[in-house]
């Protein structure tokens, strides 16, 4: 048996997996889970068995995929490595392990590629790092791989069950639990159409995403750029008032089987509310994955291929909604709507309704080895850009998450250290605002997706506003009262959220 320690501080090691669980929203159990189904996926396995021991607060994931080289072996416990492979799929080298260490007290791993079997034991040592040894117990009797995460006494396992643990693949990869999804996957060569989940020993079968979805008035559609098909999509309106997953409502964006975000591109829903929710699965969109996988970029400069992707879903999407009845009306940015957005960062920190919008996202972890050879983490701030002056925030076309960014990037300094660091951002903060014009709605202002939309054909708005102070206290007046509408928040007793939206913004 050898033995080989990773070369961390027991501070910066700490520090550095806070950051990273940092980047999430999620439960850091979920996150953990998924991004370990993740690395499953990556290695093509068609079943992936999870299992969870309440007494010995142990999460176990085997999959039958082609298990590690020893190059992958060496970098899944490697907190230096790159992050992301473009064009690999959707897993990041044993990011999942690594996250675990905010919960976990060790992490056992055994993989088998071929005849050869390496196995691991990881963990803190009694000085407070991280070390991992070589073990050579074996584990498995095929191809794949078992990872074993021990959940410390700190964390809060007493809602942790088997619902709770198909309820997280579900909403993770909603699409691999839908038969007509995972026969495309089989067509051009993703997945197998075998593909399946087992939890606790109970296999979890796909459904028809007719069916599985409780839909009415379903569409499919076929995504096409010119004459090249680039993805799949079903947009349907769900019966009754009941979510079946919980899954925010929207069109869900998947790149190989893994849900991304809900999107609506700005588009109002109308009578359809809520109950509007559809799957887009885009294999492309894997290039523009953020490190958190929760959103997009575009990483490849001008011409934004990112956007002109959206676009397509986006022109879908506003046809099935004009095919519903909803009216659809053009919404407008400008110097105004610029102007709101920096009042509106102005007191984000102040109301945290204002950060749950998507779009909000500031700071990156930044890695770098010093002299010594450990790994220190540091927030990098991302540029908050002023919008340009047609009011546009510099987002991707039709993207809407107000985001653009490079790969990052890992750079020799001087002194011979190596330094991750992300590369240019430009990113916003909080809430987007636009303008549309409809004087036969009643509401002065609503919310939709990341935007929050103020309706400039009012007569209160458009009657009687004169002058630019007046009209700013309108639209502020406004957002706060679309937040509150939309359910978003609840206000203390005797106070509304109206009141203390304007006393925060009186008071910045």
């Amino acid at each position: 048996m050898s033995t080989a320690i990773i070369r961390r501080s027991k501070i910066n090691v700490r520090r550095l997996v806070a950051d990273l669980v940092g980047m999430y929203s999620d439960d850091i159990f979920d996150v953990v889970l998924s991004e370990l189904v993740a690395n499953s996926l990556d290695a093509k396995a068609t079943l992936i068995d999870v299992q969870w021991d309440q007494s010995e607060r142990v999460l176990s994931i085997k999959d039958n995929g082609t298990g590690m080289s020893e190059r992958q072996f060496d970098e899944y416990h490697d907190f230096a490595v790159e992050l992301k492979r473009r064009g690999s799929g959707i897993g990041f080298a044993g990011l999942g392990a690594k996250l675990s260490f905010d919960i976990a007290s060790k992490v056992l791993t055994s993989t088998r590629r071929g005849t050869v079997e390496r196995g691991s034991k990881w963990g803190w040592d009694e000085e407070g790092g991280l070390s991992w040894i070589v073990t050579d117990s074996p584990r498995l009797d095929r191809e794949g791989t078992y990872v074993e995460i021990h959940l410390d006494e700190n964390y809060d396992t007493t809602r942790i069950d088997r619902q709770r643990i198909a309820r997280s693949l579900k909403r993770s990869y909603l699409p691999l639990f839908l038969e007509d999804f995972l026969n495309v996957y089989a067509t051009v060569g993703i997945y197998s159409s075998d593909l399946r989940f087992r939890v606790d020993g109970q296999l979890l079968e796909p459904g028809h995403s007719e069916r599985a979805l409780r839909f009415s008035d379903q569409s499919k559609f076929e995504v096409k750029r010119g004459r090249k098909s680039v993805g799949l999509g079903v947009i349907g309106v769900i019966d009754g008032d009941d979510n079946p997953l919980g899954i925010p409502y929207g069109v869900l964006l998947c790149t190989y089987g893994k849900v991304i975000k809900p999107e609506l591109f700005g588009l109002p829903t109308g009578v359809l509310g809520n109950n509007l929710f559809g799957i887009y699965e885009i294999p492309e969109l894997s290039d523009y994955l953020t490190t958190n996988k929760a959103d997009l970029r575009d990483k490849r400069g001008r011409g934004r291929p990112l956007g002109k992707i959206l676009d397509l879903v986006k022109d879908q999407l506003r046809g099935y909604l004009e095919s519903q009845g909803v009216t659809l009306s053009d919404r407008k940015r400008g110097a105004l709507s610029a102007r709101i957005e920096r009042e509106l960062r102005s007191i984000v920190d102040q109301l945290p309704e204002l950060r749950d919008f998507g779009t909000n996202r500031l700071r990156e972890p930044a890695l770098k080895e010093d002299e010594l050879g450990d790994i220190k983490a540091s927030l990098a701030a991302g540029n908050t850009d002023q919008a340009d002056s047609d009011g546009e925030s510099g987002a991707a076309s039709g993207s809407g998450d107000g985001v653009t960014s490079k790969d990052t990037a890992y750079d020799a300094t001087e002194d011979g250290t190596t330094q991750t660091r992300p590369r240019r951002a430009r990113r916003s903060r909080g809430p987007q605002v636009a303008f549309e014009d409809s004087p036969t709605r009643p509401e002065i202002s609503w919310v939709d997706g990341d935007v929050i939309t103020i309706n400039s054909g009012h007569s209160a708005y458009s009657n009687r506003i004169s002058g630019d102070p007046a009209r700013l206290t309108y639209c502020m007046f406004a957002i706060a009262v679309a937040i509150e509408k939309a359910g978003l928040v609840n206000p203390d007793e005797g106070m509304s959220y109206v009141d203390t939206f304007l006393s925060a913004w009186g008071n910045p």
